[in-house]
């Protein structure tokens, strides 16, 4: 593993694998400019082993690679690029770019910030440049999400249903708060007619038992016993009794039929009252209806607030493929590239995230 410093100014790495252009603008390099990381000669029987590490990332024997840095670390703990080495090697990655990709591997980790306490003057530009590279891909990541989470949400047409909802919910209770005052209208009016009724029929069984009375009165005295002028005024009473019975008589008689006005009024107040109610439970109904479609809604707005929180919950914490999922693999790579072009210029990286 190599640095060179290419024609645009940045320091990489170069690889055994590497086709030999700069990941960041894409143009030839020459190795035989790059600095070389060989131990100095005191430790030169390092080198073989560095070499075997090197292959072994290279293979993606990453395990047998892991056992070699760690035999090296002991000889040699302060070599920065052995750090870096191990640093690929714990991601299972063969190169800084397969490391970019891979996920944020470089914040908190002690290997990164091993490599950069030992670092040479030349190997911290390298070091620097890669971690603002994952800086960025993670912000411009987040903000990806965000925009497709706001996407999503749209898609839904959750203003437009919302609104489509307040106002069903609105006319429906507006119906319902006048078929109410209709109802108490009605009520009222049956209320009335009952008592009408009831004072009519009162009247009735008053005049009968007033005959009952008089007809018990005249009965307990033999006629011998009574005068002409008494019997002539027990039966102008009878008469004038027997008149109004039978005219309340009549007044029943018509109250028992249904072409009575008062009975047809109060039929009638019975079929008003009960088609009000009838639509009244139908608002409700709606309105219970339309909520559970509201609730539908929010449940799945919420559901898709959670997923996109657990996705950039991921990309915190290191891994980037719930986020590769939700943008696609084609959406991801952009993001790397315009990261990669971006990371030593903080105006188009600002520029970027705006």
């Amino acid at each position: 593993m190599k640095i060179l410093v290419c024609s645009c100014s940045r320091s990489i790495h170069i690889y055994a694998q590497d086709n030999e252009t700069c990941p960041f603008c894409g143009a030839a390099l020459d190795i035989s400019e790059a600095f070389d990381d060989s131990i100095e000669k005191s430790f030169a029987f390092v080198n073989e082993k560095i070499a075997k590490i090197d292959r072994d990332i290279h293979a993606s024997n990453f395990r047998d690679a892991l056992r070699s840095i760690e035999e090296v670390l002991e000889w040699i703990p302060g070599n920065s690029e052995i750090w870096w080495r191990k640093l690929l090697a714990d991601a299972k990655c063969k190169s800084d770019m397969e490391l970019l990709c891979a996920g944020r591997h470089l914040h908190g980790n002690p290997a990164f910030e091993n490599a950069m306490e030992y670092a040479w003057d030349n190997e911290t530009p390298v070091y620097v440049q890669i971690k603002d590279v994952e800086d960025l891909i993670v912000k411009l990541l987040v903000k990806s999400l965000d925009e497709q989470e706001r996407k999503e949400k749209y898609d839904t047409n959750v203003e437009r249903k919302l609104t489509e909802f307040n106002q069903k919910i609105h006319e429906a209770g507006t119906r319902v708060q006048e078929a109410i005052r209709h109802l108490e209208g009605i009520e009222k009016a049956m209320r009335e007619t009952g008592i009408d009724f009831s004072v009519l029929a009162k009247a009735c069984q008053y005049a009968l038992r007033k005959l009952h009375e008089t007809a018990e009165k005249m009965k307990e005295k033999h006629k011998p016993e009574i005068s002409y002028p008494e019997r002539v005024e027990w039966e102008t009473q009878l008469d004038v009794i027997l008149t109004m019975s039978n005219s309340k008589l009549e007044r029943l008689k018509k109250l028992r039929s249904d072409d009575n006005s008062l009975v047809a009024q109060f039929i009638q107040l019975e079929r008003e009252r009960d088609e009000i109610v009838s639509r009244i439970k139908q608002d409700i109904s709606q309105i219970e209806d339309i909520q559970h479609f509201a609730d539908d809604l929010l449940a799945s707005l919420d559901r898709i607030t959670k997923e996109y929180a657990h996705v950039r919950k991921s990309v915190y914490d290191g891994s980037y493929e719930p986020a590769k999922s939700k943008l696609t693999q084609t959406h991801f790579n952009d993001i790397v590239d315009k990261a990669i072009r971006a990371s030593q210029g903080h105006t188009e990286a600002h520029a970027l995230l705006s």
